[in-house]
């Protein structure tokens, strides 16, 4: 009895760690620096806890530099890294980027604004 014990045990780890493997990575998405399908972008994007709205229009990386700001860029999927300086779900008195950005060509960036504040 103990070995078919084992045995479902084994079994069912070898069916259940690929799955969970495979469903991180779908939710994670493809990382801040790929580059994202532009037509198949989302209307929300979320990161560090919190919901950005857009998308915005295409920006190269020079353009939105002259506005004085350095682009915090983020991941399409639920389960992204939070990078540095985007604004969390937790309020800390640190400043925070209220616009963030999706790479979705070689130069080319569009932007997703915060919802709420900050």
């Amino acid at each position: 009895m103990r070995r078919r014990s084992v045995i479902a045990v084994a079994v069912l780890a070898a069916i259940l760690i690929p799955l969970v493997l495979v469903a991180a990575t779908v939710l994670q998405g493809p990382g801040t620096t790929a580059i994202h399908n532009v037509l198949t972008l989302p209307d929300r994007v979320h990161a560090c806890g919190r919901n950005y709205h857009g998308p915005g229009s295409a920006r190269t990386l020079v353009e939105i530099r002259s506005d004085g700001i350095e682009p915090v860029l983020v991941d399409t999927g639920w389960l992204g890294r939070c990078p540095a300086g985007a604004c969390t779900a937790v309020a800390t008195n640190a400043p925070c980027a209220t616009v963030v950005y999706v790479r979705v060509g070689h130069d080319a960036y569009v932007a997703y604004e915060l919802l709420g504040g900050p």
